[in-house]
């Protein structure tokens, strides 16, 4: 069975490298919102793709 993701969309993984320091920068800018790592990266996808 596939996972989901929290909104019940079928989920996919993708993976890529960055810099120590920008993972780092995400972790601060997600953890200030709420968010977990992965709904920051998410919604900021989606706001470029849209």
């Amino acid at each position: 069975m596939h996972k989901k993701l929290t909104d019940g969309t079928v989920a996919a993984k993708v993976s890529f490298k960055l810099p120590q320091t920008d993972k780092e920068m995400m972790e601060l800018a997600a953890a200030s919102r709420g968010m977990t790592v992965s709904e920051f990266i998410r919604e900021a996808i989606l706001d470029k793709l849209f």
